[in-house]
């Protein structure tokens, strides 16, 4: 039998997720807030690291493969959003600011 106790929570976008496929969250990005305070449970040192695995067994990768070269099975995955994405890149694309492949 497994118990399951919740430590902290945590809500992030996924753009946040760096090339290295890491996510690394302080004391002072947990929830709720009365957790960021509790200096005896978390101290100031506090980390925590959540590791991703690329999804495609193909060998896409979500911060290398170009958009309009991923392969059929993510197409079909990313059905519904792979026209929010495509617009996003052009809008990305014609702002000087931004540098996107």
């Amino acid at each position: 039998m497994f118990l399951t106790q919740e430590l902290f929570r945590i809500t992030f976008n996924t753009a946040f997720i760096g090339t290295d496929n890491l996510l690394e969250v302080n004391r002072n990005e947990i929830s709720p807030e009365c957790l960021q305070k509790n200096t005896l449970r978390f101290t100031d040192q506090f980390k925590c690291k959540i590791y991703f695995k690329d999804f495609c067994k193909n060998g896409c990768s979500s911060n290398k493969t170009p958009l309009l070269q991923i392969c059929k099975e993510c197409k079909n995955i990313m059905m519904t959003e792979i026209d929010k994405w495509n617009e996003a890149t052009t809008i990305l694309k014609s702002n000087p600011r931004f540098s996107v492949d």
